[in-house]
C-alpha cells in the first residue's frame, strides 16, 4: 500500500536491563536505528508488560529524537575545538569523520590517509579519547578509509544474505579509489568484509568513487549519494544494499557563487525531507553548504550558503574546511567536520551545535485596528521556526511572567484608561529558545472613564464610552412616588439623559446645600435612582467636606436624595442599601440561640420517651 509505514523493535539483553531499539521506518531512515531506551527490568512476570511500556515512550518521544536543528544552515563551532588531528602525514591525520550515537556512546570512524580508524565516548567532543585512535581490522582494501558507518541492532540483509552486525561499513580504496566496498562488525572495531558494491563506479561519469554516502530507509529501500572526483555528486538506488542503480548525474546542479564542486556529499532524513550537507568552495573545500529535498533526488540549495568557509575561520580549518557529517542527539543535531589549516597543511577534526536562535513571530491587536473604546481585544500571534513553536508569553508591560502553549489567536483585556496601549509577545521554539526582545503592537484606548460636566454643578463619569453625544440635566418635580420608607426627600429632582453610546457604568455625582437637609442627617444622605418603577438606593459616597454624593448606575434617569428620619444622626458611610436602624447582629444571635435551645429540646424528649 502506499504510503505504508513499517515499524518494528528488537532488544538487547544483559541480566536486567533491555535495551530496545527501533529497528526501520520507511519514513524516518537510517537514524532510527541508532536511538533506544534502557529498561530495568522489575521480574520475570512483569518483564514483558515493561518491554511493552519502555517501546511506547519510544514511540512517543521518537519526534522529540528526530528534531531539527534550530536552522539548518545555522551552526556554531563547538569551544573544543579542533578535537583532535595532527601533522600533514603519518597516523596523527584526522579527517573524514563518521559518527552515530548508540546509546549513551558516541562512536566515531575517520581515515587517516592510509587507514580508518576507531574510537568512542560518551563525551560528544570525544573529550579524553587517546589520540590517534585505534585502527580497525579486516577491511580489505590496499588503503581503507573514508567509512560511512550505519546501525541497526538486528542485523543486516545485503545482497540477499543476512550479517550479525549491528555495525555495517561502506569505505573506499584510498589506492585506487575503485568501487566501494561494504563490511559489518559486531563492536566496531573488528569488520568483515561483505564484497564489492556493484554498479557504483560504473555509472559515474568518472570512474573514481571518492565517498559513497548511504541512507537506509527501511525494508529494500536504499539511497546512495556519491563523490565522483569531478565536482559532481551522483544519485543511486538499490534494493540490497550491495547492487546499485545510478539514477541521476550532478544532483547538486548549477554553482550558487561560493562554488566551483561539490564533494563529501552526507544525507540524513528529518520526516519527509532529505537533508544534504556537502563541501565545496571557490578553491578546493572552502566551505559547507547545505541543500533540501522531498525525494531525496531533485534538491534546492539554501540561500544561506556557505554555512561555515574558510573566511574568517579559527586557524586549524581556515585552508580547507568539508567532510560535513550531521548526527540527531536528542533535541538537537551535531555536526562533525574537516578542517585543514595553512601553512602546514595539517588535518583535524572538529565539530559544530546548532545555533540558538529565536523564533520569529508577530503581534496584532484587533485586526491592526488603531484604536478601541473597549478593554476587551482579541490578539492575532505568528510564530515561525524550523523547529516549530511551543510557548507564548502575552504581557501588557516589557516583562514576560506566564508562559502557555502557542495559539494563533487570543482574547485579551487592555489596562483601563485612556491613551497608547502596548501588548508584549515572546515566543519558544521546541528546543527552548526564546526571543529575548518581545514583539509589540499598539493600539490607542478612548472612551474609559470619561467625564461629562453637567448644569447645575454635576458631573457624570463614564466608564467606558464610545461617543459621548449630548448629556443635559435639568430639574424636575417629584412625579414619581414617595421617598422609600424610613427616608424623606431633600433638595431638588435631576433627570438626567444622554444619547451616548456606552457600556458598563456611569457615576453620577450632585451637590447639595446643607440647608436643605435638617442639622444632624448629613450624614444619613441616600441617593436614590427611579427605575423600573420604584426608587433604588444607588449611593456610593457621601462628601460632606464639598457637599456632594455620588451614586453609581447602568442607565439614567430621575435622581432624588433623601435622608433617614430615623432617631441618630448617622456615620455618613456608604452603603448600597440602608439600615432598618435595629442591632441586627444582636437579632442574628437571638436567632441561633432559639434554634439552638429547639433543637436541644427535641432531642431530650426523644431520650426520654426511650428511657
Amino acid at each position: 500500500m502506499r504510503g505504508k509505514r513499517e515499524m518494528k523493535y528488537s532488544s538487547e539483553k544483559a541480566g536486567d536491563v533491555t535495551n530496545l531499539f527501533i529497528l526501520k521506518s520507511t519514513e524516518s531512515g537510517e537514524f532510527l536505528k541508532e536511538w533506544g531506551f534502557l529498561c530495568v527490568k522489575c521480574s520475570r512476570v512483569y518483564g514483558q508488560l515493561l518491554s511493552y511500556l519502555c517501546l511506547l515512550m519510544i514511540l512517543m518521544l521518537l519526534p522529540l529524537s528526530l528534531a531539527q536543528a534550530n536552522d539548518f544552515a545555522a551552526w556554531t563551532d563547538s569551544t573544543s575545538n579542533p578535537l583532535f588531528g595532527g601533522v600533514t602525514s603519518g597516523v596523527n591525520r584526522a579527517y573524514y569523520p563518521s559518527v552515530i550515537k548508540v546509546g549513551s556512546v558516541y562512536h566515531i570512524w575517520y581515515g587517516d590517509s592510509s587507514n580508518t580508524r576507531h574510537a568512542s565516548s560518551t563525551n560528544f567532543d570525544f573529550n579524553g579519547v587517546t589520540f590517534p585512535a585505534p585502527v580497525v581490522t579486516g577491511l580489505v582494501a590496499t588503503g581503507p578509509y573514508h567509512p560511512r558507518v550505519l546501525y541497526n541492532v538486528s542485523g543486516w540483509n545485503i545482497g540477499g544474505n543476512f550479517y550479525v552486525g549491528p555495525f555495517l561499513m561502506y569505505y573506499t580504496d584510498g589506492t585506487t579509489w575503485a568501487s566501494p566496498r561494504v563490511a559489518h562488525s559486531t563492536d566496531g572495531n573488528a569488520w568483515t568484509d561483505i564484497g564489492l558494491c556493484t554498479g557504483v563506479n560504473s555509472y559515474s561519469t568518472n570512474t573514481t568513487i571518492y565517498n559513497l554516502d548511504v541512507l537506509y530507509e527501511g525494508g529494500t529501500t536504499w539511497k546512495a549519494y556519491a563523490d565522483n572526483g569531478l565536482g559532481h555528486i551522483e544519485y543511486y538506488v538499490s534494493n540490497d544494499g550491495l547492487n546499485w542503480t545510478g539514477t541521476a548525474h550532478n544532483i547538486l546542479g548549477s554553482l550558487q557563487a561560493w562554488e566551483t564542486s561539490f564533494t563529501s556529499p552526507h544525507v540524513i532524513k528529518s520526516g519527509s525531507q532529505y537533508i544534504m550537507y556537502y563541501g565545496s568552495g571557490l578553491v578546493n573545500n572552502q566551505g559547507i553548504g547545505v541543500a533540501f529535498s522531498t525525494d531525496g533526488q531533485n534538491f534546492t540549495k539554501s540561500s544561506s550558503n556557505p554555512i561555515f568557509s574558510t573566511s574568517g575561520a579559527p586557524a586549524w580549518r581556515n585552508d580547507r574546511t568539508y567532510t560535513p557529517y550531521v548526527i540527531p542527539d536528542g533535541m538537537s543535531w551535531i555536526m562533525y567536520y574537516t578542517g585543514r589549516s595553512t601553512p602546514a597543511g595539517v588535518y583535524a577534526i572538529g565539530c559544530a551545535l546548532p545555533t540558538a536562535l529565536s523564533p520569529t513571530g508577530s503581534i496584532t491587536i484587533n485586526s491592526g485596528d488603531a484604536s478601541t473604546n473597549s478593554t476587551s481585544v482579541t490578539l492575532t500571534l505568528s510564530c515561525s521556526d524550523s523547529t516549530g513553536c511551543s510557548q507564548m508569553c502575552i504581557s501588557n508591560t516589557s516583562a514576560c511572567s506566564s508562559w502557555e502553549s502557542y495559539s494563533a489567536t487570543k482574547p485579551w483585556t487592555l489596562t483601563s484608561g485612556n491613551g497608547t496601549k502596548i501588548v508584549y509577545a515572546w515566543f519558544n521554539n521546541n528546543l527552548g529558545n526564546g526571543n529575548i526582545s518581545p514583539y509589540s503592537d499598539s493600539i490607542n484606548l478612548s472612551g474609559q472613564n470619561e467625564r461629562v460636566d453637567l448644569s447645575y454643578s454635576i458631573h457624570i463619569i463614564f466608564s467606558q464610552v464610545s461617543d459621548v453625544c449630548n448629556s443635559s440635566a435639568s430639574i424636575v418635580g417629584n412625579s414619581y412616588g414617595s421617598a422609600p420608607s424610613g427616608y424623606k426627600f431633600a433638595g431638588n429632582f435631576y433627570d438626567i439623559t444622554t444619547c451616548a453610546d456606552y457600556t458598563g457604568t456611569i457615576s453620577v455625582t450632585i451637590p447639595y446645600t446643607q440647608s436643605s437637609v435638617p442639622s444632624g442627617k448629613e450624614g444619613t444622605l441616600r441617593m436614590f435612582h427611579w427605575e423600573n418603577g420604584a426608587w433604588h438606593d444607588v449611593t456610593v459616597s457621601v462628601d460632606t467636606g464639598n457637599n456632594t454624593i455620588t451614586g453609581r448606575v447602568t442607565s439614567l434617569s430621575p435622581f432624588g436624595m433623601g435622608y433617614s428620619t430615623s432617631s441618630g444622626s448617622g456615620s455618613g458611610s456608604s452603603s448600597g442599601s440602608y439600615s432598618t436602624g435595629a442591632n441586627e447582629n444582636m437579632i442574628a444571635l437571638i436567632a441561633i440561640l432559639a434554634i439552638s435551645a429547639g433543637v436541644f429540646i427535641l432531642r431530650r424528649k426523644r431520650q426520654l420517651r426511650k428511657s
